[in-house]
């Protein structure tokens, strides 16, 4: 166990609260802290009531109670040597009796129990579900996050697991692998990497290259899970797209950036990219192809999901995305239209300035972050993003997308009726080039599938470039629909951006 917790026991800092999706291995490190410490160290939880875990699990023989504020009274009256009490689950009690006279009751009781503590040398953790304490008793607690396993110490923890489990002689993986192994396990629960690795060694009958997608799979299934993030398949490359030649030089030169050798070179780890450009121009397809360019996974983000109804919820939701893209590291947080989510949250202040505190902690993170985080944002509207999110260092760097040229035109229409099935060659026409002068790929796209569904319905005959060029005049390009506000945005990117094509 890190320092921190330590350091609260000395400073006599009375109470933790320790949010943990692992009990035991918490539990455990808590337990070692105690006897370095010379303290005992006491658990109650509802099932077992109180018992030491420094003194071979003896059953302690306080009284049996399942009231909060029993519990609570029986620590205030303890006379004995300086000791740790572990409290379980109490965040599950305390959201039972929300909001009755019993919780107003339970937060004087615990402030009360706060005042005594400080007199002592005591020490009570709340280990809990939930990393939120509640706001009316912020003041007295000390919030201690047990951090994940890190790749260091899942290289130490797979070589007692090996040699417990008598299955050395069935590790196939060289000395790059076992650290890449490691490295691939970060993100995860010491049981969720180790059910991970037994049931892959059930599969496989060893632990070999094959296993490091078996743990992916498992990160996909956590990710799930929780709600929040959506972990989406990888498809295509950045070859795949049209035009963008600046954009797909920049990227193409960046693929080992994340990998060992980049590290042993000395390499910073990339902040992001923020994509912008007119709606229906290619910037979520470049968003998601980064990933599989770079083979790296990708989450995308949907900022409405963080705001939750209860108190601290929302807050407690951000902290839970950026631990499980860290976690997930290294990969590629997708946030698509990053504008819808966070222009309303500066300044305002009508939601108790819950808006505000997430934009805080996002840019925070964005700045401050260590892990390999790849952000892959794209605006249609960059000129409403608070300018905090635009400032440079935000980003690695600011590309805007713009309508494509007339070369770019014709390499979209090829790839996309190549995707469709059809020889580009006779159905390009320089004509259709000149009638698209402010399409976008989008409405390139949908040019195509006109022109189909029109020969379709002509007994299934062959689509030509005359039917391409009759679906193309009969669609009113968005540069049209909304001139002023296309042309105000292309002013501002040929200003202020680098230009993706």
């Amino acid at each position: 166990m890190d320092n921190s917790i330590r350091e609260y026991i000395l400073a006599r800092n009375a109470m933790i609260w320790n949010p943990t999706k692992e009990e035991q291995r918490s539990l455990g490190k808590i337990k070692t802290l105690g006897i370095d410490m010379k303290r005992q160290v006491f658990v109650w939880d509802i099932v077992d009531g109180f018992k030491s875990i420094t003194d071979n699990g003896q059953r302690v023989p306080y009284p049996e109670s399942q009231h909060i504020n029993h519990i609570l009274r029986t620590i205030e009256q303890y006379e004995g040597p300086p000791a740790i009490f572990v409290l379980r689950d109490i965040d599950i009690l305390i959201q039972k009796i929300q909001p009755t006279p019993a919780y107003v009751e339970t937060v004087r009781q615990i402030k009360k129990l706060y005042v005594k503590l400080k007199q002592t040398s005591n020490t009570v953790i709340f280990q809990c579900s939930q990393g939120a304490v509640p706001p009316e008793l912020e003041p007295y607690f000390s919030l201690y996050e047990l951090p994940l396993p890190s790749p260091i110490e899942f290289q130490s923890l797979l070589l007692e697991w090996t040699t417990v489990n008598n299955c050395t002689k069935h590790f196939k993986l060289n000395k790059n692998g076992f650290a890449e192994l490691s490295r691939c396990l970060s993100g995860l629960t010491v049981d969720q990497a180790f059910d991970c690795l037994a049931r892959s060694l059930v599969r496989r009958q060893q632990i070999n290259e094959e296993t490091l997608k078996d743990i992916l799979e498992e990160k996909r299934q956590v990710i799930r899970k929780t709600g929040l993030l959506e972990y989406i398949e990888l498809i295509g490359n950045i070859q795949s797209l049209g035009g963008l030649k600046n954009l797909k030089q920049w990227l193409l030169k960046r693929v080992n950036t994340f990998s060992i050798d980049a590290e042993e070179y000395g390499l910073p780890n990339l902040k992001g990219l923020l994509l912008a450009g007119p709606p229906g121009t290619g910037k979520t397809e470049v968003a998601k192809t980064i990933a599989s360019t770079w083979n790296m996974p990708l989450l995308r983000l949907d900022v409405g999901s963080l705001f939750g109804s209860l108190v601290g919820e929302t807050e407690s939701r951000v902290r839970q995305v950026l631990a499980i893209t860290e976690a997930v590291a290294p990969c590629v947080l997708f946030i698509d239209e990053i504008e819808k989510g966070f222009s309303g949250m500066r300044g305002y202040t009508g939601d108790g300035g819950v808006g505000q505190r997430v934009l805080g902690s996002f840019l925070s993170w964005m700045q401050d972050k260590k892990k390999p985080v790849f952000i892959a944002a794209t605006a249609n509207d960059i000129t409403s993003l608070p300018p905090e999110f635009i400032r440079k260092g935000r980003w690695d760097e600011i590309f805007f997308v713009d309508l494509p040229t007339p070369e770019e035109r014709r390499e979209i229409l090829e790839i996309k009726l190549r995707q469709y099935k059809r020889e580009p060659r006779d159905l390009v026409s320089d004509t259709l080039i000149q009638i698209t002068g402010n399409y976008t790929g989008a409405e390139l796209q949908q040019i195509i599938i006109e022109a189909m569904f029109e020969a379709f319905s002509d007994n299934k005959r062959p689509f030509t470039a005359k039917d391409l060029e009759y679906a193309a005049k009969n669609i009113i390009p968005l540069a049209e629909q909304m001139k002023t506000q296309i042309d105000a945005l292309r002013k501002w990117g040929n200003r202020f951006a680098r230009p993706a094509s």
